[in-house]
């Protein structure tokens, strides 16, 4: 009996242990629903939060179109939020409080707008936080207006991806300063995060500082195919955009970051761009158009000038710099602060960049500029350069402004970072690999070898896209591109 007894036990036992979870399943929210309903289509609960307690893992949460007066959304482990009924119907409004809060793993949202009262209540952190977490993302989404004393997006996690959104509208500090759009900074140090394919910039009418900063301690970075800009700049010494932080002195280096297929317009501060206690830091393939701030388009910092946090190994490699407004491209922070020291990078190389309507003087550039062997000093002819406007532009919009001409220098001009995974530019910013054709290029864009000028006027404009539609030799991307900026 006792050995019948024992068998049935572990008979039970077997069952329990190996039975196959409670199966995903989808749960529907909507402005017409009700918390007391069961959560399927039919009968949608009526808050998000309600909706989040009764997850589990697998579980995906489809909130459909309306304003959701919600706030400290904390997704479970292995769970996603997605607005099911398209891009940005669903909107979560949190008003002076965080609204999402990325704090298990595998989890993520897709397609919200997300917004606060801009400044308001009382000091926070982040209007979307991620924090002590991995595998987490946000794609898709619209997410700005940050309250009082909090970023827009704050990140102190690890393998984090930010994709395809619209970020602008940090809060201020309770010092009058503001706070970051997107701050990668946070205790565990971020290990892991990509922000792609994103437009972040500051609206004219509430200003704001740095647009994004990988701050110290934050380590295996990487920007790609981002539009930053156009970016205010508060006046308080700081870049628009940076790898690494100057202040306080605990922060550690940035170690191994990369930014390739960005386009920085307008930025201003004192740098579009800061190396600042940066290690294994590349620049590939990026264009920097129109500077407008009072110091170069890239800045040189760290938190102690020969300390173990100081800039190390760093690359610009096949970028545009184009239209600085009598600004230099590099300048030194320890020489206009009449430091007896260096802030330039120990091992720092740059070649095969094109530079246009820049200030090019030696006594103004502390890297000289003049000595790369295969930088070009000519107009990178790109399709139609300008400043992006929040009100009317998108990001395709803004990257076919950038796009190379048939004629342009930078064809084929590159250096060739096909190679040296990950430190290699696999591809430009429309997913072409790179390199197409006799050589690599030069900025965001790797020109197509085919007759795109086709009604040959010299130039490329709506006229030859009609053409291009039917054509075949186009990418889809190119063609979008074109279409999204010529309104065909």
């Amino acid at each position: 009996m006792k050995r019948l007894m024992t068998a049935l036990f572990i008979l039970i036992f077997s069952v329990f242990a190996f039975a196959d979870p409670s199966p995903a399943k989808d749960i529907h929210v909507a402005k017409t629903g009700s918390n007391s309903n069961i959560g399927d289509s039919d009968n949608p609960y009526e808050t998000i939060k309600y909706a989040v307690a009764r997850s589990a893992e697998g579980d995906v949460i489809r909130v459909h179109a309306g304003i959701y007066d919600e706030s400290w959304i904390e997704p479970k482990a292995g769970t996603r939020l997605i607005s099911d009924d398209g891009l940005h119907a669903a909107k979560i409004h949190s008003g002076e409080l965080s609204a999402i809060r990325l704090t298990n793993n595998n989890s993520g949202i897709d397609g919200f707008e997300i917004y606060g009262d801009w400044n308001q209540g009382a000091p926070g952190d982040g209007l979307v936080r991620l924090l002590g977490a991995s595998h987490l993302w946000v794609k898709n989404c619209k997410i700005h207006d940050a309250p009082h004393d909090c970023d827009v997006i704050k990140i102190g996690a690890s393998d984090v991806l930010i994709e395809n959104c619209i970020i602008y509208s940090a809060g201020r500090r309770t010092d009058g300063n503001f706070q970051e759009v997107v701050d990668i900074y946070g205790k565990s140090d971020p290990d892991g995060v990509t922000v792609r394919g994103c437009w972040i910039y500051h609206t004219p009418e509430q200003g704001g500082d740095y647009l994004i900063y990988a701050k110290g301690g934050a380590k295996n970075i990487l920007w790609e195919n981002n539009v930053f800009g156009p970016a205010k700049g508060a006046g308080f010494g700081n870049v628009s955009t940076g790898c690494g932080a100057a202040s306080p002195p605990v922060f550690p280096s940035c170690e191994n970051f990369i930014a390739r297929n960005n386009i920085f317009v307008n930025c201003a501060g004192d740098g579009a761009f800061g190396f600042t206690s940066a290690k294994n830091a590349y620049l590939y393939n990026n264009v920097f158009y129109n500077y407008t701030g009072g110091r170069a388009f890239i800045q040189f910092y760290s938190t102690q000038p020969g300390g173990d946090d100081r800039n190390e190994d760093c690359y610009v490699f096949n970028n545009i710099f184009m239209q600085s407004n009598g600004a230099p491209v590099y300048q030194d922070r320890g020489r206009w602060s009449n430091r007896a020291y260096t802030y330039i990078p120990e091992n720092f190389q740059s070649d095969n960049n094109i530079y246009y309507q820049v200030n090019d003087s030696t006594s103004k550039n502390d890297i000289n500029i003049l000595e790369e062997a295969n930088s070009i000093f000519d107009d990178p002819d790109m399709m139609a350069p300008s400043t992006p406007d929040p009100a009317i532009d998108s990001w395709p919009t803004i990257v076919a402004d950038f796009l190379l001409q048939p004629n342009s220098p930078a064809i084929n001009a590159g250096c060739d970072l096909s190679s040296g995974a990950p430190f290699h530019v696999p591809t430009d910013i429309l997913g072409t690999a790179r390199p197409t054709g006799e050589g690599f290029d030069m900025g965001i864009h790797e020109f197509a070898k085919i007759n795109v000028d086709r009604d040959f006027d010299g130039d490329v404009d709506g006229e030859d896209l009609a053409g291009l539609i039917n054509s075949e030799e186009l990418s889809d991307d190119y063609i979008q591109a074109m279409a999204a900026r010529f309104g065909s």
